[in-house]
């Protein structure tokens, strides 16, 4: 099974309507994904990006080192949540309720902005690998 990176990879070569709904399948039932939350704000770490209030999230914690590392330069000081998949729909609900509007997934890879209700919507929508 190909990882979530390389899935991401493989969407910005092609952009795929079936990959870009396949990665967002996998960012629901992955086992763990990590975001980056500021100790400041007590909260996730917020950026624009194309316009949008976004959050960062990463499908590799060695992927969130390097970004951390990179805020750590400006002064910037988070740490990483760990976002079980448990703990995943009431993940993405927070950032709805906090005003987020998109997804940074893997910055600092090769990465994917998606918006927040494409994530949400799939919530709603049937998995394909319910058999139901």
């Amino acid at each position: 099974m190909k990882t979530i990176q390389e899935l991401i990879k493989k969407y910005n070569k092609r952009k795929s309507v079936k990959v870009y709904e396949l990665i967002i399948d996998r960012i629901k039932t992955e086992p763990v994904l990590w975001a980056a939350y500021t100790k400041s704000t007590h909260n996730f770490y917020i950026g624009i990006e194309n316009g949008k209030a976004c959050a960062y999230i990463f499908t590799d914690i060695a992927y969130y080192n390097q970004f951390c590392d990179f805020l750590n330069q400006q002064y910037i000081f988070t740490t990483s949540e760990e976002i079980s998949y448990g703990d995943r729909l009431g993940f993405f609900q927070k950032l709805y309720m906090n005003g987020i509007e998109a997804v940074i997934i893997d910055n600092g890879q090769t990465y994917l902005w998606t918006d927040l209700c494409d994530i949400c919507l799939l919530y709603t929508s049937p998995s394909p690998r319910d058999t139901r």
